[in-house]
């Protein structure tokens, strides 16, 4: 039997992922608009482009957070330094 307050914990803790994922490619479909608005020659995207541009960078972000939960609930000392090599990598290809 689980206590209350820890099922109540983990809808809370649920909510705010979702919340979060939904924001995060809402932000991004809405960069992406604007810049396509600015840019001279590209026609305006219409409700349906943007609804699958929110849908693309929602499955996007919502399988990248699905995966790295599944490894740091596998693998959690691996995490950060797996976390670390990536950022380092990044920067070094960015650079």
């Amino acid at each position: 039997m689980e206590d209350s307050s820890t099922y109540f914990g983990g809808v809370v803790q649920l909510i705010s992922i979702s919340t979060s994922v939904v924001a995060l490619a809402w932000a991004l479909a809405v960069f992406n608009t604007t810049r396509r608005n600015t840019t001279p020659g590209k026609k305006r995207l219409t409700f349906w482009g943007k609804t699958l541009q929110f849908l693309w960078h929602f499955c996007m972000i919502s399988s990248r957070v699905i995966t790295l939960a599944l490894f740091t609930s596998i693998h959690p000392t691996l995490t950060a330094p797996l976390c670390a090599f990536r950022w380092v990598l990044m920067l070094a290809w960015l650079t």
